[in-house]
This record gives C-alpha cells, sequence and structure tokens, in this order.
C-alpha cells in the first residue's frame, strides 16, 4: 500500500486535471480497501507472533522485540498520513471509518506492547546489575581449570543497552527511559570488555598449561604451580566485578606469573620434542639398504665391504652428534627449572623418562634397519620393488668344474 501511495505522489502535478481527478477519485475507494487489506496482515502477524517475536540474530531480545514492533507500526503509520488526505466524502465511508478504527486500535496495542516489554525488563534491571556485578570474577569447573565468570546476563544487559540507545537516536521515537543502573554499567562497558578479554588470554594459557603438563613434568613445576594458584585464589573467592581498579591489578600480578610459567613450560616442551626428533631423523637418515635407487648398483665383495665400514663409521658419528644434542636440551630444560636439585627425586624420575624416550627412539631405528637388511635378502621383496642385489658373486672355471668364490666378514 505504501508502494502505491508513492506512485500516486509521482503524478501528483497531473491529478488536477478534471479527467484524471475524477479517475483519481474512484481509485481511492480501491486504496482504501487495500490499506485496511494491510491493517488486517499487520494485526494477524502481531498476534501470531507476539509471543515469541522474530530478532535479528545479532540483536538481544528486548532490543530486538522493540524494533520488530517500531517497523509493524511503521508499516501501517505512514500510509494512515497519505489515507488521512483522501477526499472527504471517501473519508465518511463506513469502510474509511472502519480503518482508522482498526489503525487506532492496532497502534494502541502496539504501543501498549512495547511499554510492557520495557518496563518488564527495567523492573528487572537493578536486581540483575547489583547481584551479578559481586561475582568473583574467575572460578573452577569440575576439572579443577579456570573460567572467566563475567555472567551471561550482564553481557545480554550491555548489548540491550546499546540498542535501544540506538532506537532511542532514531527520530520519531518515544524515548525509552533506560535505568540509571544499567546505563552506568554502559558506561564501563569497554573497561569490562578489556579487562574479560585479558582475563580470557590468562586463563587459556594457564588451562593450556594444566591439560598439557605429562605426569613427570608436574612434579618439577609444582612450587611454581602453587604460588600461582594461591594468586589466583583471590580472583576466585573475593575479587569481585565492581572492583574495577584491583581487576586491573590482580590481572597484571596473575599475567606475569602464569607467562613466566607458560615460558617455562614451554621450554620443557620444545626439548622434549626436540630430542624425539633428533631419534626420528637417525632413525630416518639410514638409507644404506634396501639397494632399489637408481644410483644404487650391486658391487664386489671387497667394495662392499669399505662402503659398509664408511657407513659403520658415519652412523656412528652422527649417533655421538646427536647424543651431545640430546645431553645440551637436558641441560637447558633443567637451567629453566627453579628450586629443583639434580639429586632430586622429580629430576632423576624425569631423566628416567627420557632416557627411556632415547632407548625407544634407538630401538625403533635398529629396527628400521634390520627391516631393511630383511628387505635385501628378500628375493620375493626385490622382484616386486625392482630392488637389486647386494652383493657380486664371482664364478671361476678352475681346471674341469666351477667353484663360486665368495668371501666377506662383517663386524
Amino acid at each position: 500500500i505504501y508502494s502505491a501511495f508513492k506512485v500516486v505522489e509521482s503524478f501528483d502535478a497531473l491529478l488536477e486535471r478534471d479527467i484524471i481527478h475524477q479517475e483519481w477519485l474512484k481509485k481511492q475507494i480501491q486504496l482504501l480497501e487495500m490499506y485496511s487489506t494491510e491493517l488486517r496482515t499487520v494485526q494477524e502477524m502481531f498476534f501470531d507472533k507476539s509471543k515469541n517475536p522474530p530478532v535479528f540474530a545479532n540483536m538481544p531480545p528486548i532490543a530486538g522485540a522493540l524494533i520488530w514492533c517500531k517497523g509493524l507500526m511503521e508499516r501501517i503509520d505512514e500510509p494512515m498520513d497519505r489515507v488521512s488526505q483522501l477526499n472527504a466524502h471517501v473519508l465518511e465511508t463506513n469502510e474509511a471509518k472502519d480503518a482508522i478504527r482498526l489503525y487506532n486500535s492496532l497502534m494502541k496495542e502496539l504501543k501498549d506492547y512495547c511499554r510492557a516489554k520495557f518496563e518488564t525488563w527495567a523492573t528487572n534491571i537493578s536486581g540483575t546489575v547489583s547481584d551479578k556485578l559481586r561475582h568473583p570474577v574467575l572460578r573452577r569447573d569440575q576439572n579443577h581449570l579456570l573460567r572467566v565468570n563475567f555472567d551471561p546476563d550482564l553481557v545480554r544487559l550491555l548489548r540491550e543497552v546499546k540498542y535501544l540507545g540506538v532506537l532511542n537516536a532514531s527520530e520519531n521515537q518515544e524515548q525509552l527511559p533506560i535505568p540509571a543502573q544499567a546505563l552506568d554499567l554502559f558506561q564501563q562497558a569497554d573497561t569490562y570488555r578489556a579487562q574479560v578479554s585479558k582475563l580470557d588470554i590468562m586463563v587459556s594459557t594457564y588451562n593450556s598449561i594444566l591439560t598439557t603438563l605429562l605426569p613427570v613434568e608436574r612434579p618439577l613445576l609444582e612450587s611454581e604451580l602453587s604460588a600461582l594458584d594461591s594468586g589466583l585464589e583471590e580472583g576466585i573467592r573475593t575479587l569481585q566485578w565492581n572492583q574495577r581498579e584491583d581487576i586491573d591489578r590482580f590481572i597484571g600480578n596473575s599475567s606475569t606469573c602464569v607467562q613466566a610459567l607458560d615460558a617455562t613450560v614451554s621450554i620443557l616442551k620444545k626439548n622434549l620434542s626436540s630430542i624425539s626428533e633428533l631419534l626420528s631423523q637417525f632413525k630416518t637418515s639410514d638409507h644404506l639398504l634396501p639397494l632399489k635407487d637408481k644410483e644404487a648398483k650391486t658391487l664386489p665383495v671387497d667394495q662392499w665391504l669399505a662402503k659398509y665400514k664408511d657407513y659403520i663409521s658415519g652412523r656412528r658419528a652422527d649417533l655421538a652428534a646427536k647424543c651431545t644434542d640430546i645431553r645440551l636440551k637436558v641441560e637447558q630444560s633443567f637451567s629453566c627449572l627453579r628450586d629443583i636439585p639434580q639429586a632430586s627425586t622429580a629430576w632423576l624420575n624425569y631423566l628416567t623418562y627420557i632416557g627411556d624416550i632415547v632407548r625407544k627412539g634407538i630401538t625403533e631405528s635398529i629396527l628400521h634397519s634390520l627391516t631393511h637388511l630383511r628387505d635385501q635378502l628378500d628375493p620375493a621383496w626385490l622382484r616386486q620393488n625392482e630392488g637389486i642385489p647386494l652383493l657380486d658373486i664371482k664364478l671361476v672355471l678352475q681346471a674341469s668344474h666351477v667353484e663360486g668364490k665368495l668371501e666377506c666378514t662383517f663386524s
């Protein structure tokens, strides 16, 4: 209906001509009927969805419901301005009077709905704000992990105030008196947002430490963990959201401790990973067997023994270098720990753990090499993988019979 009136307005200069004016008077009844249909459509929509109004995904429930209701009011209010300018004879008809009554009744229902929604929300604000701001800033879950304890009701309240402010700033909008407590909270929104963000980072780092520490690593950091947990108790038990300056102090001190502990854990994890990587490199660097590369070829026994001797020498040198690197990694891990004597049970258990990793790595290297030797000596494997024989055996004709000569010793 609004579009129909806009089309008529675009020909406003022609409506003064007698013939066109007479036709326009006839069409006004049809426009009035269209407007009545629009009113009934909006009324049905309001009755059907008022209990669960459609709200945009990014909007809070109260502000979203008010914006939806305001859209319905605008849908019937703007065409009403045009209807009131129709011919006086048309406005005196029963159809026009019924449409105007329906408009007034529907507008009253829509305004009452908005008012009731807002007043119900505003009545509960004072209790929500004061109660939720007395919650501690942190809490522990059932797994002993930390969680930032900023109540979702406060987040929802801040979003409500933001969109209600946008609604109040729109044209021809009846001002909604947002409660003072809600406005005060909204004025501190940036502060709370920054504090929650910093706490989220700190909590995420702390939880990562707890969930990634190995049982053999935890005793090495027992004193640091105990000191950190003691400092965090303030945020779990006594520090509330209405103590903004104390929260900033708490975040600064706790973040420093968490970052220091995280740096130590990172060194331990990095060195442990490096040790495993060194052992893996030693295993995968064994390329003597099987012979299947394009550059590989079968050698006479003497040449093979010389190659094997060089191979053993290189493997020993490589293993010695990697053992030196592993020792340096272990020393670096020990140097980052505090208050842990070398003779302590925690450190000796950690050394045993690293020793098991080294033994496992060397065992896997031996199995890797033996697997390659097995493949090299397996005729079926050589045929399937286009392998090359290991040794070149010479047949020599001696007098009237053939003798095979193969003399080799492996050590």
